[in-house]
């Protein structure tokens, strides 16, 4: 009787540590995406409100204007290797009607969000806004890089208010 209990309680411990360690390596798995290379700035997310051009940078859209999905602002001493963005040659006044409506078209809980583009050794060659926050950065060759296009990460109210407005 004795060994029965004893065995039951070690499956039951075993149990819930494996329990827990899934769990745990899960959220520090989605913790490791939320961002996947771009930390976000509050810097940043005023520059693009308030229209401020970065010098020494071009701007790229992904998306439809006045209403973009995601904007870049890339060093021009890198070159952006992709199809999927397009370069865009905005004033002050367009940058910022199109931070202001991709901004205010935020319902609920749902935001937009600036920050720093990293390259994969960690510099900064750019700033980026968006309500979806997750990319990859590439750089395929020196002075080359390839922003793959923008997501909401997989928990985010944004991406719930997305799925909601497919339906």
């Amino acid at each position: 009787m004795k060994n029965k209990k004893s065995f039951a309680f070690l499956l039951r411990n075993c149990l819930c540590f494996l329990f827990c360690s899934l769990f745990l390596g899960a959220c520090v798995v989605n913790g490791g995406v939320s961002t996947r290379g771009m930390p976000r700035s509050l810097e940043v997310e005023q520059m693009f409100l308030s229209g401020r051009m970065l010098p020494d940078h071009s701007y790229y859209m992904q998306g439809t204007y006045p209403e973009p999905e995601a904007i870049i602002a890339l060093s021009n001493s890198v070159q952006l290797q992709s199809r999927l963005w397009s370069k865009v040659d905005w004033t002050e006044k367009e940058l910022k009607t199109a931070a202001f409506w991709m901004d205010n078209s935020a319902i609920g809980f749902c935001s937009t969000d600036g920050g720093y583009l990293l390259a994969p050794d960690g510099r900064k060659i750019g700033a980026w806004y968006s309500q979806r926050d997750i990319s990859v950065v590439r750089e395929p060759s020196p002075g080359v890089v390839e922003v793959y296009p923008f997501d909401f990460s997989p928990s985010s109210s944004c991406r719930r208010q997305f799925l909601r407005d497919q339906i």
